[in-house]
């Protein structure tokens, strides 16, 4: 009776305690062990989180997961916490930069070019690589250029083959040094498949500053084209023919 009192009035703790002692004098009293949330499996009472961890199971946000799993998922929030922490940091410097207060826009400015954490990509994609703002995408550029790794340097390159700004795609491909070959050749000699020629000549030009004879063969096949040329056809298909073996087959 003490026990369903507990309940609602704020004493679980008491509740709980209650539901243990009298499962110290009576184990397999039902009603005691589903207060506790526990129920009967394989012939023994378990809540359903033992039962869940007894086949390889724990619970994560609010769902069973296997343990595998575990350490990935948490991998997983840990980088999109930070990458959502670098989106409002990114964001609100961007944001400085349209003030009308000077010391505003220069301590945004300042804040942005001393971004060196490759965590903080994602964030300046959307915030300054899809900017309508040529200032903005410029900056993206300094940034990448002062940024270590690989992807930066892709980013780089995909910027100098297709920004809008010439003056920008310039800034990137300035960019792109021979100590960066490695990560850059690649990604332009896929390029030199591209259906927009001007985006090959780029990509071509690029690969002469920067390439070695590994891009040669990419390189011949880019400015080796065939075209198709239509032609006229005469259609003879309402003519009279002429059978020299039967010389009256021209007159039928």
């Amino acid at each position: 009776a003490l026990a369903p009192f507990g309940k609602g009035r704020g004493l679980k703790p008491q509740r709980e305690e209650t539901l243990r002692r009298i499962l110290v004098l009576d184990p397999e009293h039902a009603a005691a062990h589903q207060g506790l949330g526990q129920s009967r499996f394989d012939g023994k009472w378990k809540t359903r989180d033992e039962e869940m961890r007894s086949r390889g199971f724990v619970k994560y946000e609010g769902k069973y997961v296997a343990v595998q799993e575990l350490d990935i998922l948490k991998k997983v929030h840990t980088r999109k916490k930070v990458e959502q922490d670098w989106t409002e940091r990114v964001r609100n410097w961007s944001y400085a930069l349209s003030s009308g207060d000077p010391e505003k826009r220069r301590r945004g400015h300042t804040q942005l070019l001393k971004i060196a954490d490759p965590n903080a990509i994602p964030a300046l994609n959307k915030v300054l690589r899809l900017s309508d703002d040529e200032e903005r995408r410029s900056l993206y550029v300094k940034i990448l250029t002062r940024m270590p790794g690989v992807e930066p340097v892709h980013l780089l390159v995909e910027q100098s083959l297709f920004d809008h700004s010439k003056s920008v795609r310039v800034e990137a491909q300035e960019a792109i040094t021979p100590q960066v070959r490695d990560a850059a050749c690649p990604v332009y000699a896929r390029e030199l498949r591209n259906s927009d020629n001007e985006v090959v000549r780029r990509a071509g030009r690029m690969l002469e500053k920067i390439g070695d004879e590994t891009v040669v063969g990419a390189l011949i096949e880019a400015i080796t084209t065939t075209h198709q040329v239509p032609q006229n056809v005469v259609d003879n298909s309402n003519t009279y023919g002429f059978n020299p073996r039967n010389p009256k087959a021209g007159e039928q």
